[in-house]
């Protein structure tokens, strides 16, 4: 379980579209309690955006759920609690999410 949530950790806050050794490294280095709610506890202001926020932990689920299916929309769909993979797709096409070729 500590694995997942670090591995997890570092996908949601890695930079790029690579997880990379120094992302793992700072997932173990930081606080656990910190690491786990950052998400929830971020401070609000003018470079705050609810929308990006939520936007971000979509993608970052959409591709989780898509990964772990190998890409199966219907598997997905059903991960993710989405009644069909019809709305998986929309939800990747509003996110600009693409999975596979």
């Amino acid at each position: 379980r500590e694995l997942i949530n670090v591995l997890s950790g570092a996908a949601v806050w890695a930079e790029g579209e690579k997880i990379m050794p120094g992302d793992i490294r700072e997932q173990f280095e930081s606080n656990p309690e910190e690491t786990g709610d950052a998400i929830l506890h971020q401070n609000l202001g003018p470079s705050f955006s609810l929308p990006e926020t939520l936007s971000e932990i979509t993608g970052h689920y959409l591709k989780l759920a898509l990964e772990q299916t190998a890409g199966n929309k219907t598997q997905a769909a059903k991960l993710l609690g989405l009644p069909n993979s019809t709305t998986l797709t929309n939800w990747m096409t509003k996110h600009g999410i693409t999975y596979g070729k």
